[in-house]
């Protein structure tokens, strides 16, 4: 169940079985010079199923959306047995689309899901990623707001803190630019002229600088775009290569509520004595929170976890945000 049925170049248009991984969609799409956006950071191990089973998002949300925004057919293996599909190589359905809507999400608990028709787009000619460094930060949260509040739509907006850097420099056994800053913004552009993804940067470039930012560390060729985000998609990794217990959280606010997430659970830290690791998509206000042991002993690690996590809920919520 891991194959590409066809790729529609003509309709933009994808379908296959469950079993693609996300990053072998990208690259097979990428050779019709078309583009699947939503990028998990484990898309090299991650299904297509599985992100329309969690409706997934990633790095590229605040550009072009979620899983969601792509699926235009199912076809899925009820528990009665029988086989249903809906949609197709269509962009409207008003006629089944429900069908659509319930199993994203489901988590596999409504259906098998069996065939997946993806809605592709054109491949940006152009891409360029920004690192911005800073160490206050109201600055960094203030800066993704008054990006997007002046109509400059990056493909990406992602936080990562210092815990989050250092612990990656240390995995990797590379060293990234401004990891002495408290926190990073990992800034996305991309389009189809240079000029126009130049002046983007450029006035993105300046509001970062007008909110406090150290620096601005501009990646145009691609050896240091992939090293940007060879660091990014192995958070994971490294975060429980150093840390084997641990619990991760994944969590969603507004936007204009992150930074009070991050001071929550900065107070939370000090509360606890135990380390969170936060990073994640700033842009649409996506935040992995990851609570680390540490040196604690196992007994208080088991008193500690089940009560910072359950704070950390309460404080999501208290901010009008859910668990994602």
């Amino acid at each position: 169940m891991n194959k590409i049925l066809e790729l529609d170049k003509e309709n933009m248009m994808a379908v296959l079985e469950p079993g693609v991984t996300n990053g072998e969609l990208r690259r097979q799409a990428e050779k019709y010079e078309l583009f699947y956006p939503v990028n998990p950071a484990s898309l090299d191990s991650c299904t297509i199923g599985g992100n329309v089973a969690e409706s997934a998002g990633g790095a590229n949300a605040v550009k072009y959306g979620i899983t969601k925004n792509y699926v235009c057919g199912l076809e899925a293996v009820l528990p009665t047995g029988k086989t249903l599909r809906a949609g197709g190589k269509i962009l409207k359905n008003a006629t089944n689309s429900q069908f659509i809507d319930i199993l994203l999400g489901s988590e596999g608990t409504l259906a098998v899901i069996t065939e997946i028709t993806m809605k592709l787009v054109p491949l940006p000619r152009v891409k360029v990623d920004l690192i911005v460094p800073f160490d206050d930060l109201s600055g960094l949260c203030g800066c993704a707001l008054e990006i997007i509040n002046n109509r400059l739509l990056p493909t990406t907006i992602e936080l990562m803190d210092r815990l989050t850097i250092n612990t990656c420099e240390k995995f990797l056994q590379k060293e990234l630019p401004f990891s002495e800053a408290k926190a990073h913004l990992w800034i996305g552009l991309d389009g189809n002229k240079k000029e126009e993804v130049a002046s983007m940067y450029q006035s993105i470039g300046e509001i970062c600088l007008d909110k406090g930012a150290l620096d601005v560390f501009v990646a145009e060729d691609r050896p240091n775009r992939d090293r940007i985000w060879q660091a990014r998609q192995s958070i994971h990794e490294a975060l429980v290569h150093f840390n084997p217990k641990m619990v991760g959280n994944d969590i969603v606010v507004p936007r204009s509520k992150v930074l009070s997430l991050i001071k929550g659970i900065d107070s939370l830290s000090r509360k606890h004595s135990v380390s969170f690791a936060k990073f994640g998509h700033l842009g649409d206000g996506n935040i992995h929170v990851y609570i680390l042991k540490g040196n604690i002993n196992d007994t208080t690690w088991e008193k500690v976890k089940s009560e910072a996590v359950q704070e950390l809920f309460e404080l999501t919520i208290s901010l009008g945000g859910l668990i994602s």
